[in-house]
């Protein structure tokens, strides 16, 4: 899969990027997620909503 991220043109890798780490660090970190279990849908949304709140671009 990176083999492939490698080869986007660098906008798209920057998104990829940029959604990898609030999934994997972020989770992980932020929220005590550090066993290894599968990362859930609102484990992701709450991870992203939290993100947006923090650059003040939070949707209404």
């Amino acid at each position: 899969m990176l083999k492939e991220v490698r080869n986007l043109p660098s906008d798209e890798k920057l998104e990829f990027y940029n959604i990898w780490v609030v999934v994997n660090l972020e989770l992980r970190d932020r929220y005590g997620l550090a066993e290894r279990r599968p990362v859930t849908a609102d484990d992701v949304l709450h991870a992203i909503r939290d993100e947006a709140f923090e650059l003040d671009d939070l949707p209404e």
